[in-house]
């Protein structure tokens, strides 16, 4: 079980890591907030925070007809996880980001995870358009 921060690093170019910090001590929902920059001219519209077998996405594309900016151009945001979630001597790695022109950079395996995810919520809010189209509760 993992008990402190472990070493956390930035597999993509513009993304760097500004400061970590343990949130929630001395309750079951221990974790670390890390908080990350954009250092490019692109708006950042989801973010993979992954260490071991665990992994969170700030995903800003949940409706893609309402996206929402993640961290924007030269932004800060901060992304957080719980220790149960993290795999023991494992790294804590920002290892994917999707930007808002569409282009992508990272770890080929987040990547394809958020693509999995995206095309869910894609499927999930095409039922609740359909259903609010037809006068029902979604």
């Amino acid at each position: 079980m993992v008990t402190a921060i472990p070493p956390v690093f930035s597999k993509v170019r513009n993304i760097e890591i500004v400061s970590t910090k343990v949130i929630n001590e001395g309750t079951p929902a221990v974790g670390a907030s890390v908080e990350v920059s954009n250092n490019s001219d692109k708006a950042v519209m989801a973010l993979d925070l992954v260490c071991g077998d665990g992994a969170v996405t700030k995903n800003g594309l949940t409706d893609e007809l309402n996206p929402i900016v993640v961290i924007p151009p030269y932004g800060t945001t901060t992304i957080e996880m719980s220790f149960g979630e993290m795999t023991a001597d494992a790294p804590l790695v920002i290892s994917a980001v999707t930007y808002a022109d569409g282009t992508e950079e990272g770890d080929e395996k987040s990547l394809r995870a958020m693509h999995k995810v995206r095309e869910h919520d894609r499927k999930m809010m095409q039922e609740i358009r359909a259903k609010q189209k037809e006068g029902k509760k979604p």
